[in-house]
C-alpha cells in the first residue's frame, strides 16, 4: 500500500494489538449460525437467488457447508467472485427521476458474502469509539447524530448578534459519499489506524473483488468490476465510511 499517504501523519490515535479480538475457527462458526439467523429473512436476494430465509429453513442441511465456505475465505483470505457478485437495484430519490442522480444505487449482495462482511464488521464496530473523533456521531456505538444537530443549533443560536469579529459558517453536503471512497485511501487509513493485516486483507478482499450487474425492470444487465466505493447494501459499509472520513 506504498509509503503511507502524507495527509493521514496527524492521526494520533490506533488501536492496541489486543482491542480488535481474535476469533477462533469454534468462534466462527458460531457467529455463522448466529449472523445468519439475525438477517432478514425477506430481503431482497444477490444474483444467487437465495435470501436469508433459505438458509433458515435448511440450515440442517446446508449449515455445515456455508461454516465450511466461511472458515475458508478467513483462512485463505480469497472470495470466489460468484461469491461477491452483487446486483445494483437503482432505487429513486425523487418520484419522477430523469437523471441517474435521482437514483440512489442500492447492492443486493449474497447471503453468504454478508455472513461473511458481518463477522468482520462486527469486529471493526467496537473499536470505533477508540479512534474515531468526538464530533463523528454517525454509525459509532453510544453517539447520537441527534447530538450534533443540536450543537449546531446552539451554535448558531444568535450567532449573527455578536458583531466582534468576522465569522464564517460553513455547510458542506457530500454528495454520492459512499460511491466516492478511494480504495487506496481506506486501506492506507485503515493501516495508520493500526488495524491488524489479516484484518486489512479481509477487507480489502471484500472490498476490490465486487462484479456488478444493473437490475433493470427486473432483468439484469452488464458484469462489471467496480473502481471505487462502498456498497450500499453491505454490512461493512458504515463503519468502513466513518474510518475514511
Amino acid at each position: 500500500m506504498g509509503e503511507g499517504c502524507l495527509c493521514l501523519s496527524p492521526i494520533n490515535k490506533t488501536l492496541s494489538k489486543a482491542r480488535i479480538s481474535e476469533k477462533n475457527k469454534q468462534q466462527r462458526s458460531k457467529a455463522s449460525r448466529k449472523i445468519c439467523f439475525s438477517l432478514h429473512p425477506n430481503k431482497a436476494p444477490g444474483p444467487d437467488g437465495f435470501n436469508a430465509h433459505f438458509f433458515k429453513i435448511t440450515w440442517d442441511i446446508v449449515g455445515e457447508d456455508v461454516i465450511s465456505a466461511v472458515q475458508e475465505f478467513f483462512r485463505s483470505g480469497l472470495l470466489l467472485k460468484e461469491l461477491n457478485a452483487t446486483i445494483l437495484a437503482l432505487v429513486p430519490k425523487v418520484p419522477n427521476p430523469s437523471k441517474m442522480k435521482d437514483f440512489r444505487p442500492i447492492s443486493c449482495c449474497n447471503t453468504l458474502y454478508k455472513i461473511i462482511a458481518k463477522i468482520i464488521a462486527n469486529r471493526i464496530k467496537p473499536c470505533l469509539p477508540d479512534i474515531i473523533s468526538p464530533s463523528q456521531s454517525a454509525f459509532v456505538a453510544g453517539r447520537c447524530i441527534g447530538d450534533n444537530i443540536l450543537l449546531v443549533q446552539e451554535l448558531m443560536r444568535n450567532y449573527h448578534k455578536d458583531a466582534s469579529c468576522p465569522k464564517l459558517a460553513l455547510k458542506v453536503d457530500l454528495m454520492k459519499a459512499f460511491d466516492m471512497v478511494d480504495w487506496g485511501f481506506l486501506l492506507e487509513t485503515l493501516t495508520a489506524f493500526h488495524f491488524p493485516h489479516k484484518v486489512i486483507m479481509w477487507i480489502k478482499a471484500c472490498l476490490t473483488t465486487p462484479k456488478f450487474s444493473i437490475s433493470i425492470n427486473g432483468e439484469l444487465a452488464g458484469f462489471f468490476s467496480g473502481m471505487r466505493g462502498l456498497r450500499q447494501g453491505d454490512p461493512m459499509s458504515p463503519y468502513l465510511f466513518v474510518i475514511a472520513m
